[in-house]
């Protein structure tokens, strides 16, 4: 469905804002019913203890748009609240909600839902049940969890988790197959999950100021991803090969040793490998390793995924076959899938450090590959031509 756009009287809209300011509840709810024209209603900063019952008690305002309710005290919206048929965008961040009726999610037009800095204690169960919902906005809201719910939302395209105590994500997270644009920035992530890969519409991804150690292996291959920040990661010391070409904001990363028992050192160089990776080999190995029984048969499943049934397999095994590790940085081989060993380097390129990453010095790239092979390719030609 395409995006409502409210309509605004013959006055410029930043006229009509200052009258509605300085404007009485009372005037302005008058003034929308009876014009019909007047699909915003504005009542930000308005000391507002609840939702105006007026508005709801009968369907007269079913023409407005748009509700800019910011910095209030309103604890509740009423269940009736849809009533308000036409609503496309409810604007209600820094209220004191804490729950929020089923009824909102018989709003079939709401397309966007800020309620930023409230007092829940977590996501409202009726949000995931906003099928509509194309952006949503939950800043600052004291969460420390997502609901696997979240997937249920398909047609969301931005989501804005920003300045919460999340230290994971959902797997469902994947299910939002229209993301565009995910804020996770000043939380407490440890990690992405790997059904973070299943986002192909995803163009730019935020996670400053978390406490990451590492990224999804696969995260560069993201058909439209451009945009990456990662900053303030003090223990991000390695990206993903594959971002070489991507926008990547790394200030502040790579500035504390990873603390974790995956660390990996080449050099002066440091990395943390995806828990995934059981087995690792590098450039200091002298013979080629085998690869153990549990990879071989990974890959034999995975090339026959598609007429096998993954799904009776261990929940940790399907998962790991439906999105592998990463795929093999070798120019020669593929993309061949790896599960749960690699071939292992790291690097850095002047040219790729001054362009994807800043400037950073303290960060490298990580290419994982599947053979002593295709390693030995790699480090001759890192970067594609």
């Amino acid at each position: 469905m395409e995006e409502v756009k409210a309509k605004v009287t013959t006055r410029s809209a930043s006229m009509m804002d200052e009258d509605q300011e300085s404007s009485s509840v009372g005037d302005l709810l008058i003034e929308a019913l009876h014009n019909k024209a007047h699909q915003i209603l504005n009542l930000n900063y308005k000391g507002l203890l609840e939702f105006p019952h007026r508005l709801t008690r009968d369907d007269d305002y079913t023409h407005i748009l748009v509700i800019n309710a910011k910095r209030n005290l309103i604890t509740s919206l009423p269940p009736d609240i849809h009533r308000l048929s036409g609503l496309h965008t409810l604007y209600l961040p820094s209220n004191k909600l804490s729950t929020l009726p089923d009824e909102l999610c018989e709003l079939k037009y709401l397309g966007s839902l800020d309620i930023s800095q409230n007092a829940f204690s977590q996501i409202p169960p009726v949000v995931c049940r906003c099928l509509s919902l194309k952006k949503l906005f939950l800043s600052s809201s004291g969460l420390s969890s997502v609901p696997p719910e979240i997937g249920q939302l398909k047609e969301l395209v931005l989501l804005n988790l920003m300045n919460n105590s999340l230290v994971t994500l959902p797997p469902e997270i994947g299910q939002c197959q229209s993301l565009e644009t995910l804020q996770l920035d000043r939380n407490r992530l440890q990690s992405l999950p790997q059904q973070i890969l299943a986002l192909e519409q995803l163009e730019e991804l935020s996670a400053v100021g978390n406490n990451l150690s590492w990224l999804p292996a696969g995260i560069g291959w993201l058909p439209r991803l451009s945009k990456l920040y990662v900053d303030h990661n003090p223990h991000l010391c390695a990206v993903p090969f594959n971002l070489y070409s991507k926008q990547v904001g790394v200030s502040n990363c790579g500035s504390s040793k990873p603390l974790l028992d995956r660390q990996i050192v080449q050099g002066e160089l440091c990395g943390v490998l995806p828990p995934e990776i059981q087995t690792y080999f590098d450039a200091v190995h002298k013979t080629e390793h085998p690869s153990k029984l549990l990879e071989m048969a990974l890959r034999i499943v995975y090339e026959y995924k598609d007429i096998l049934d993954i799904n009776s397999l261990p929940r940790r095994l399907a998962s790991l076959l439906e999105f592998p590790t990463a795929h093999c940085n070798g120019p020669v081989c593929g993309d061949q899938p790896i599960f749960t060993q690699a071939y292992v380097h790291l690097f850095q390129i002047p040219w790729v450090q001054d362009y994807a990453l800043g400037g950073n010095s303290n960060v490298s790239l990580m290419a994982l590959c599947c053979s002593r092979k295709c390693l030995q390719t790699l480090k001759r030609h890192p970067i594609p031509t």
